[in-house]
């Protein structure tokens, strides 16, 4: 019953839904990323607290941060700041950081694969309540939604569904009928919904989205 929240918005509500001040847990961990590293975009993360390796290739007893933009030193930091002594840290970058004691940590981390999303609507229709820039809003719309280079938009790990797409576009004014087509490739569109996984995020922008009006 709202808009969808913005980025800022979600970055808000998320520290004040964890145990932000003294938690350690992994929620308090992306929460602290968010607040203290400039220009993140997305951050997911993953924490295995058995005595075996999970389903998902997490050692025991560590934890995995998987971070869409800001500095590498800078997420490094965060995780450094508020995981729990002796939990160790898992992913495919490793950045020192230095503890007051004069020692040097290495902390892990990851950077999730882009997935690129192309979009492809033909024989848009319009009424007299289209504006004049209403192409560039639909592709404004859709980049919000399922996030780009600036922007989170879809979470680290989330599918891009197809039916989700068309109430972005009907929310310009104006628009009353097209047919719609997703891709990763720029060709074969279709209607299936584009699968992500844990450690990827799909991304899309204005150039991979093309429209075509009735002539």
């Amino acid at each position: 019953g709202r808009n969808t929240e913005t980025d800022a918005e979600f970055r808000e509500r998320y520290y004040l839904s964890v145990d932000f001040a003294g938690g350690v847990n992994i929620d308090a961990i992306v929460a602290e990323i968010y607040e203290s590293v400039e220009a993140v975009i997305a951050v997911a993360g993953e924490e295995n607290d058995t005595d075996v390796q999970s389903e998902s290739g997490l050692p025991p007893h560590s934890i995995e941060i998987i971070a869409y933009g800001g500095l590498d030193e800078d997420v490094a930091g965060a995780i450094f700041r508020r995981k729990a002594a002796g939990i160790q840290t898992s992913g495919s970058s490793s950045i020192a950081v230095i503890a007051k004691s004069g020692q040097s940590i290495n902390i892990k981390f990851s950077r999730p694969t882009t997935v690129a999303v192309y979009i492809q609507i033909k024989n848009l229709e319009t009424n007299s309540d289209f504006p004049g820039d209403g192409q560039d809003r639909i592709k404004e719309a859709l980049v919000e939604y399922i996030g780009g280079d600036v922007r989170g938009g879809l979470t680290i790990g989330s599918d891009v569904l197809y039916m989700a797409l068309p109430g972005v576009i009907l929310s310009v004014p104006g628009v009353v009928d097209f047919d719609l087509g997703i891709s990763e490739t720029a060709s074969d569109y279709g209607e299936e919904n584009i699968v992500i996984d844990t450690r990827e995020k799909a991304v899309t922008s204005t150039d991979k989205i093309t429209i075509a009006e009735v002539s």
